[in-house]
């Protein structure tokens, strides 16, 4: 409350590594024998709720969601807790549908990740970088997307009603009178008109440039805590990393991806905290194109579930394996 009422985004930021000082300290938890990962579930369509609910369990292992659960809480927290039920752990970040507010929430689409990341702690998820023995490190990276991940701003307005149910508040705008995060455009596209929600100015304009810079600064004090950790151990270790946004262009235009949907697909500067992090492996999410490649020895990998389309192949995805500590590579 003390930052909203600041009005500025390092406020925001100063505020969340303050009160997440615990969980941003690396928690160790319990080994784990496997770590799987997908996205995308979309349970508010009902086949993909009934996929999700039938989910094998693997309560010895770890299942990464990395986002886009579903848009209403409720529905949210009832999936979320039976998968919780059947996995030792679950890791999240949320998704731009997670993020989805109604005007009767009397809510900020910031006010909800915030809930949410109370909600995930309530039922046990893990929404902060863990260190699940043996060296292994699991982290979540919050994100956003940014207009210049693709090149050229042609058709940029046909994505005017990209993610119109989030309302954010008029301070994490690029073009706001306090100095951009660093990272921020120092332009903004503005198709939306004010509205105001639980007494902030708001837009719903999601291509604002300001709004990747944020999340990915909500991020900084946890890389810092497992470089640190990783720093501090006699022995080598393995980082493991995920967002929800798409960390390089390569992998949604190189996928056959329509190219002015890039602009709202993943945010180039993620790829700068996997590299930061020293991760081995790093799982995204958001456009469905599902995809397993290296770069500059980086393992990029998105399991999404997606959307049925009308009249395609049933749903079919499941959890991918991402780490098996019977078949452990070398590290050093």
């Amino acid at each position: 409350a003390a930052a909203r009422s600041r009005r500025r985004p390092d406020a925001v930021v100063d505020a969340y590594a303050r009160l997440s000082a615990a969980h941003l300290a690396v928690v160790d938890l319990d080994p784990v024998r496997r770590v799987w990962a997908i996205s995308d579930l979309h349970v508010d369509f009902l086949e993909n709720k009934r996929h999700v609910d039938a989910l094998v369990a693997h309560p010895d292992d770890a299942l990464v969601v990395a986002g886009d659960v579903a848009p209403d809480l409720h529905l949210f927290e009832e999936v979320m807790a039976r998968l919780a039920a059947k996995f030792k752990y679950v890791f999240f970040v949320p998704g731009n549908h997670d993020l989805w507010v109604r005007k009767a929430d009397n809510m900020t689409s910031l006010d909800k990740f915030f809930h949410l990341l109370a909600l995930c702690d309530k039922l046990g998820l893990i929404t902060y970088p863990a260190h699940l023995a043996d060296g292994l490190f699991l982290v979540p990276l919050f994100s956003w997307y940014d207009p210049a991940f693709v090149d050229g701003t042609d058709n940029l307005d046909k994505l005017k009603f990209f993610d119109a149910p989030c309302a954010w508040p008029d301070f994490l705008a690029a073009a706001n009178d306090a100095p951009p995060l660093d990272g921020a455009a120092p332009h903004r596209v503005r198709w939306s008109r004010p509205l105001v929600v639980d007494g902030l100015v708001c837009s719903t304009n999601s291509l604002d440039p300001g709004l990747a810079p944020f999340f990915r600064a909500l991020n900084a004090p946890a890389i810092d805590a497992v470089r640190t950790a990783r720093a501090a151990r006699s022995k080598p270790s393995v980082c493991l990393s995920f967002s929800h946004f798409v960390p390089h262009s390569s992998l949604f235009e190189g996928l056959g991806g329509v190219h002015f949907l890039g602009y709202a697909m993943g945010d180039a500067n993620i790829i700068h905290d996997v590299q930061a992090l020293d991760a081995r492996a790093h799982v995204f999410g958001h456009s469905h194109l599902n995809v397993d490649a290296v770069i500059d020895d980086v393992r990029y990998l998105q399991n999404a579930l997606g959307h049925k389309e009308h009249g395609g192949d049933p749903l079919s995805t499941l959890p991918v394996l991402i780490w098996d500590t019977a078949f452990l590579p070398p590290v050093s």
